[in-house]
């Protein structure tokens, strides 16, 4: 049932139908509460389902996103290599497949990817009662247990199954919004994360590369917040916020004399041009 997120096929609703001698119960599952019994020909046992489907009409994503009103289908191509092979006539004799086959491409039209398509439930509540009043209730996340249900469905369909033709070979995912921003955010965190990587692996180096100027001239950029040391001509930067850390590492008396822009000298470590380390000599 886990798997399931909460369907079963299991027989567990009885309505009764007909009239007199020919009044009968009748055993329903979820699936034909919410989609309907259709039996066999010449049985008389059909329900009815309680929901309802809307067409679902996609709104196109547009080619450029900064022309939202330029929108159309897109255009893709199959092409068959070995169609002599697989439409062979079987009394004709065996084709085997070769390379000297006639390729016929096929253009067809498609969804574009992000276009969004809005799917449409109705619900007879009144009806669902009838047949299944389990599936009418209100769970704890407040919403009726079909609607609970039905979303879960579709998220398995989107991921998994996914809606129209070609689905074998991709077409037809699709996410929920509540996916896609799940899938955004998860997106940003790995980004931060190899960010994050990457800083960290280039401070390794620069540490590597670094070398000591002694008595460097510290200057403190208000503006910009950046802290630059200079020595021999050369100068060294630390911009914000490393800038801004760097400073408030040094003695509150050091620093004062720094933000007024007093001349200030401080070993410093500096890898290329760029500022690592202030260190205060005992």
């Amino acid at each position: 049932m886990g798997r399931k997120k909460g369907w079963s096929d299991e027989q567990r609703y009885y309505i009764e139908i007909g009239v007199g001698k020919e009044r009968r119960k009748i055993a329903l599952s979820m699936l034909d509460a919410l989609f309907g019994r259709e039996t066999e020909t010449g049985d008389t046992d059909h329900v009815r389902g309680a929901l309802t489907f809307w067409d679902v009409i996609p709104q196109i994503a547009p080619e450029n996103p900064k022309s939202p009103d330029q929108i159309s289908l897109a255009v893709e191509i199959m092409t068959p290599h070995q169609s002599h092979y697989y439409q062979q006539d079987a009394y004709a004799g065996s084709m085997t497949p070769h390379e000297s086959g006639k390729p016929n491409p096929i253009s067809f039209l498609t969804v574009p990817p992000g276009s969004d398509f809005v799917f449409h439930v109705q619900c007879d509540a009144a009806h669902l009662v009838r047949l299944a009043p389990e599936l009418a209730q209100v769970g704890q996340d407040g919403s009726p247990r079909w609607k609970t249900l039905l979303e879960a469905a579709f998220a398995h369909a989107f991921k998994w199954l996914g809606f129209g033709a070609k689905t074998a070979v991709g077409y037809g995912a699709m996410e929920t919004e509540r996916m896609k921003q799940a899938r955004l955010a998860e997106m940003e965190k790995q980004r931060q994360a190899e960010t994050q990587t990457a800083r960290a692996r280039e401070r390794e180096r620069q540490e590597a590369e670094a070398v000591c100027w002694h008595g460097a001239r510290i200057k403190f950029n208000r503006a910009n917040k950046s802290l630059t040391a200079e020595k021999d001509g050369k100068t060294a930067i630390a911009l914000a916020p490393r800038g801004e850390m760097l400073l408030a590492s040094l003695p509150a008396d050091i620093r004062t004399k720094i933000e007024a822009n007093q001349f200030v000298k401080l070993d410093t470590y500096v890898a290329g041009n760029t500022l690592l380390r202030v260190k205060v000599n005992p």
